[in-house]
């Protein structure tokens, strides 16, 4: 859709952004919510289901009707876990490798991608209870393989992670030559290790050894799944869906998501048309630990609570959980 917007070229940061948004928004736009399917705690609820609503109660208050397309991106091509021999992330957050596979070959019961699938789209559709003029539609990262916009950008990576790597480096985030980071890795088809050594040999076709197993052959790109730095993941959903808003948590934010977002597309020659980002702010437990799966440190606390508790802190980044 083609929709004209008097919006400026910046992050929206929590209320007053949303306000912002819903001022210039007609109720019709596409809105990303991209998420591991890996648990779905109060933390995540805020911007999957809290700024949702408030979105809509706001454009509503402005005489709209809430019709968005809500998007929610099952990032099953993440890896389960990073190599944390290989991965230094106080001094280098972007030497990045995983350590076992993706959420879409793990065996891992806590990995179960149709639960967890089941799990955060029904939490999501409380939206469309709230406001049934909405559409919410769920899609899986591997899905979306065989589009021409995900293959361009899978076989860039693999050529040249250094289109991702210079971009954090410039950003004020170092890389070290010592450290390994690739950003996109074939999955090993005999031990589905995400652990692999890629290289682009003829057009689309993929030279592989596995780290584990020490597989070696040579593949094209659609008889092979891959690994995919979620940044570099963004770029194919955001152009394939015309997306106009992504609702991200604050934590991106302070990784200066919104000025590598757009390096990203200039760096692989993706022309876009304006795609407004809404930062929504970090929720801390009762023990004022933020939280977060990866610090265990996780609750399950209705929506309502957490409507009131953003409303009373309307423009605070980080909330937390009163007692």
């Amino acid at each position: 859709m083609e929709t004209e917007l008097s919006l400026e070229h910046k992050p929206y940061l929590l209320m007053n952004g949303l306000k912002e948004i819903a001022h210039e928004f007609t109720g019709d736009e596409n809105i990303f919510l991209g998420i591991k399917p890996y648990g779905f705690h109060a933390g995540n609820r805020i911007p999957f289901v809290a700024y949702p609503i408030l979105l809509c109660e706001e454009l509503e208050k402005n005489g709209k009707q809430a019709r968005f397309n809500f998007f929610v991106f099952i990032n099953d091509w993440e890896q389960t876990r990073f190599d944390p021999e290989k991965t230094n992330w106080k001094e280098f957050p972007f030497n990045v490798i995983p350590q076992f596979t993706t959420f879409q070959f793990s065996k891992d019961e806590a990995h179960d991608v149709d639960y967890w699938e089941k799990v955060i789209c029904s939490a999501v559709h409380e939206v469309k209870e709230r406001f049934p003029n909405v559409s919410i539609k769920c899609v899986r990262n591997s899905s979306m393989r065989d589009l021409p916009i995900m293959k361009e950008v899978v076989l860039k990576t693999i050529k040249n992670p250094d289109l991702l790597g210079d971009i954090m480096n410039n950003l004020g985030f170092p890389l070290h030559k010592n450290f390994p980071y690739t950003y996109c890795n074939p999955i090993c088809p005999k031990c589905t290790s995400a652990r692999t050594v890629a290289a682009i040999i003829k057009d689309e076709d993929i030279s592989l050894t596995c780290s584990d197993c020490g597989h070696q052959g040579v593949y094209g790109y659609h008889d092979l799944y891959y690994w995919l730095y979620h940044k570099i993941l963004a770029l194919p959903r955001i152009k394939y869906f015309d997306i106009d808003l992504c609702i991200s948590g604050l934590d991106h934010y302070k990784e200066k998501d919104f000025d590598s977002r757009y390096a990203l597309y200039d760096a692989y020659g993706i022309k876009m048309k304006p795609t407004h980002i809404l930062y929504t702010p970090a929720l801390h437990g009762a023990n004022g630990l933020q939280m977060g799966k990866s610090r265990n440190n996780c609750a399950n606390i209705e929506t309502e609570q957490l409507l009131q508790l953003i409303k009373k802190n309307p423009n605070t980044y980080e909330i937390c959980i009163e007692e």
